[in-house]
């Protein structure tokens, strides 16, 4: 799977939980968590962008171990 541009709005609806996923790994949940908290002391379009960069990276640097979260996010 070709993932997405970090510009692409399912980045930014995983950090804002407008987007659900379900995990059994414990870095995909943690890195959720944590950017959905960061985003929750900060809301500022700037800081959503920052942390949609940050996922966007751990998923393309991971992507053949998170391929099936990717297909959730992305389906």
């Amino acid at each position: 799977m070709s993932i997405p541009s970090e510009n692409h709005p399912a980045w930014s609806q995983l950090i804002t939980g407008e987007l659900e996923i379900k995990s059994t790994k414990v870095a995909v949940n943690m890195l959720i968590h944590n950017s959905r908290v960061k985003y929750k002391d900060d809301p500022s379009p700037a800081n959503l962008v920052t942390l949609a960069k940050h996922i966007h990276g751990v998923f393309t640097k991971y992507g053949a171990v998170y391929s099936a979260e990717l297909h959730q996010i992305f389906t």
